[in-house]
């Protein structure tokens, strides 16, 4: 609900962009890590892993990263070194 709500009501701000592409990538290497590595699962969630859920906050964090890179190359959000 939070990529559809993201999609529909913000897509051309920063932070929906960025929101979409978390999600898109979390999820994505969540699944792809949590199935082929996944062993030991969350206590309260049996189909959920805890690797998958690292890979989830790796990618997430590694595709913000590299968006607020490309934002800043092109103007679109300020960083300020303080």
């Amino acid at each position: 609900l939070v990529l559809l709500g993201s999609c529909a009501a913000g897509w051309t701000s920063v932070p929906a962009i960025a929101a979409i592409c978390q999600m898109a990538a979390g999820d994505g290497m969540a699944d792809l890590v949590g199935r082929r590595w996944g062993t030991v699962k969350w206590p309260w969630s049996k189909s959920k892993s805890i690797v998958g859920s690292i890979a989830f906050f790796v990618a997430a964090f590694a595709v913000t990263l590299a968006e607020i890179a490309w934002f800043h190359a092109f103007g679109l959000v300020p960083v300020s070194p303080t």
